[in-house]
């Protein structure tokens, strides 16, 4: 019988120092237990600590008094009603041991308080804290280092619900006093240093398949509780899994069903009834290997217990202590006993009923219809094919199906990579469903545990694959343009429908010169202006978050634009005539070190420098005679040229008038004058002799 505290918070009558030796007791139990007793592989559990979590956002400490607070509290969504709740949720709160993270009180609007981080609320001061509260759901959040307080506390709360949170090192890990009609489901709670799990003064509310885990205390039932159901849990690995005690009549714990909960483990004590609690029911519970007494019965009378699997606890599976009136069977059947046929070596079976009773350890109580713990058949599982499907799709579940005709406690395991991620309990030929949507790219490894309650195990494995489709990329054409020339890009077309945070690089001749995420189906456009003339390499490279990679690249050609040039007119001019040139105007948008050469019949006769739009001249002279071939060559520096020929033609001058002689003139006139003479005299002699 070890029930006490030295905590004052869960309420007067439910937590008060009832007895400082026994108080004293508990607390050494604890030691020895997280230093020596536990055995649970899952020991230890990630924590954040003061650090930012980056899955939460920053939020100082929640105070709520009230429904109108509630509905002027801005860091809230929703609409207070059944069907949009108010919605709080992925704060971390770090309450600075000044009081509690969140503490919501006198509300009865519909509220939800999910994923958040919070702790660290003080001595004897809860982290998340509910006072005559209404329609709330405390769900998916983390909650520890509470002091000495608890990590959630519902005080006078009814129609609420603690769902899948997980709560640990606090003094108690959640607490139900004073409350009614609520639902503590699916958490996992661990290392709390006093208790798990407690309902203290309440009734109808309901403990079930939660994760009670290395606790002083696994599950509480104390002061008052009356009308509960605590069901499917796992209670191992704690001081003590399950206890059940009051010190007054006036509040009775009373008419609270145990039933189909794995007790395995615990360094005391599996399940202890004490101090008047009394006509509780226990039932189809696996009460198995813990190191005192599976079952201790102390001043209690009128519970009934049958159908536990009752074996290999090390002092005891089974004793009373002052507690004789409590009845071991239901009428036909009683409990299943790993001891029987040790302890009655003799006894035989009729085929219904053994011949020997099974005498309950320091009293004269027995279980008048034992059953035997031994020659169990396991049951069988169906064995699903592994499992592959596409990153992004839906749908995808695993389905075993366990049968088996004799069970008491039945449950089962799941585990992705030997971590547990569900539980519960099952029943004989009804599917095991469980959802594998949602994952990363990657190979899962999920083994499934299913007991019979009874000592039979069975396990499956199946492998999930969860494949990438690696993106697809376009290939767009080479690029080639004009230096200096506009309007030029490159366009990849990005297509991938399993994707998470894409990105992309480009790089240009191996440098990097962009990068940003990209949306399949929608161009990711790289403009190729401005470049140097001559051949570029872009390449760029997609992931699309997943692993998958693709890449192209594309070749930019810069070309030069070579210069353009006038044409004069060709030249012909007589040799000695002066002031004659020709001249060029050459154009280029893109020039280095431009320069020009002119050549005559093939022989450099001039060179210099240009500039675009500027003349560049020549005189003519120095000619011979005949015809001379001109011919400018304009180079722009980057390769390109440009030429032009002219024909000059050079003609000699006339030659000059003889020199004059005195009396020419009357000379010339004479001799005209005799010769005309004598062409006459021809004439008239020919005319005689014609008659």
């Amino acid at each position: 019988m070890l029930h006490s505290t030295t905590k004052t918070r869960l309420s007067d009558r439910c937590d008060a120092p009832k007895r400082i030796l026994v108080g004293l007791v508990l607390i050494l139990s604890c030691f020895i237990a997280f230093c020596h007793g536990s055995t649970d592989p899952g020991h230890g559990r990630d924590r954040v600590g003061g650090q930012v979590n980056p899955n939460y956002t920053v939020h100082g400490i929640i105070n709520i008094d009230g429904n109108s607070a509630l509905a002027s509290f801005p860091d809230k969504t929703g609409g207070g009603t059944q069907g949009n709740p108010y919605i709080i949720e992925g704060f971390q709160i770090d309450a600075g041991g000044a009081g509690p993270g969140i503490s919501i009180k006198n509300t009865d609007l519909y509220l939800t308080i999910r994923e958040c981080l919070v702790y660290n609320s003080g001595v004897a001061i809860d982290v998340i804290s509910l006072y005559s509260c209404k329609n709330v759901n405390v769900s998916h959040n983390i909650v520890y280092n509470a002091g000495e307080g608890t990590g959630i506390y519902f005080h006078t709360c009814s129609d609420s619900f603690i769902l899948n949170n997980n709560v640990s090192d606090n003094i108690s890990g959640i607490g139900l006093i004073y409350s009614n009609n609520n639902t503590i489901q699916g958490n996992t709670v661990s290392e709390n240093f006093f208790y798990g799990i407690t309902v203290c003064d309440g009734g109808l509310n309901t403990v079930y398949e939660n994760k009670v885990l290395r606790n002083g205390a696994g599950i509480r039932i104390d002061w008052g509780a009356h009308d509960n159901t605590f069901s499917r849990n796992n209670a191992s690995y704690n001081v003590f899994g399950v206890t059940a005690w009051t010190s007054s009549l006036t509040f009775p714990t009373t008419h609270n069903s145990v039933s189909e909960n794995i007790i395995t483990f615990n360094n005391q004590t599996g399940i202890e009834i004490s101090n008047l609690a009394n006509e509780n029911f226990f039932f189809s519970n696996n009460v198995s290997s813990n190191r005192r007494y599976g079952f201790y019965l102390s001043d209690v009378s009128s519970n009934l217990l049958y159908l536990n699997a009752i074996d290999n606890n090390s002092w005891s599976n089974a004793y009373q202590d002052n507690a004789s009136a409590n009845t071991w069977h239901n009428g036909t059947h009683g409990n299943y006993w790993g001891d029987y046929l040790s302890q009655n070596p003799g006894a035989t079976n009729d085929g219904t009923f053994w011949s020997h009773p099974y005498f309950i350890n320091g009293s004269t109580t027995a279980d008048w219809h034992p059953l035997v713990l031994g020659g169990n058949v396991a049951p069988a599982i169906t064995r699903p094919e592994d499992l592959v499907y596409l990153y992004g799709t839906a749908g995808h579940v695993i389905s075993w199906n366990v049968t088996d005709v004799g069970t008491i406690a039945r449950s089962f395991e799941i585990y992705r990579n030997g971590s547990s991620i569900t539980s519960g309990s099952w029943t004989s030929g009804v599917a095991i469903v469980q959802g594998v949507d949602g994952l990363a790219v990657g190979e899962y490894n999920y083994t499934i545990f299913a007991a019979d309650g009874l000592g039979g195990v069975v396990d499956d494995t199946v492998i999930v694959t969860v494949q990438n489709v690696y993106p697809a990329i376009t290939s767009p054409a080479a690029v080639a343009y004009l230096h200096q020339a506009t309007g030029h890009e490159i366009a990849w077309n990005v297509t991938d429908d399993s994707v998470d945070a894409t990105s992309y690089s480009v790089f240009r001749n191996g440098t990097p010169v962009a990068d940003g995420s990209w949306e399949s189906g929608t161009p990711i456009m790289i403009g190729v202006d401005g470049l140097d003339m001559g051949d570029h390499n872009y390449t760029i490279v997609v992931y699309d978050g997943l692993g998958g990679v693709a890449g192209d690249t594309v070749m930019v050609r810069v070309l030069n634009a070579p210069p353009t040039i006038t044409s004069p007119a060709d030249l012909a001019y007589t040799i000695g005539t002066t002031g004659l040139s020709r001249s060029w105007i050459v154009m280029d948008a893109s020039t280095s070190t431009s320069t020009y050469s002119i050549y005559r019949n093939g022989t450099l006769i001039a060179s210099g420098l240009w500039t675009s739009g500027t003349v560049i001249s020549w005189n003519v002279g120095g000619l011979a005679v005949g015809d001379h071939n001109i011919t400018i060559v304009a180079e722009d520096g980057l390769g390109g040229s440009v030429q032009d020929t002219v024909i000059i033609t050079a003609i000699a001058a006339p030659a000059p008038p003889p020199a004059e002689v005195p009396g020419y003139d009357a000379l010339l006139i004479i001799g005209c004058l005799l010769s005309g003479l004598a062409i006459l005299t021809r004439r008239i002699r020919r005319s005689r002799l014609a008659l």
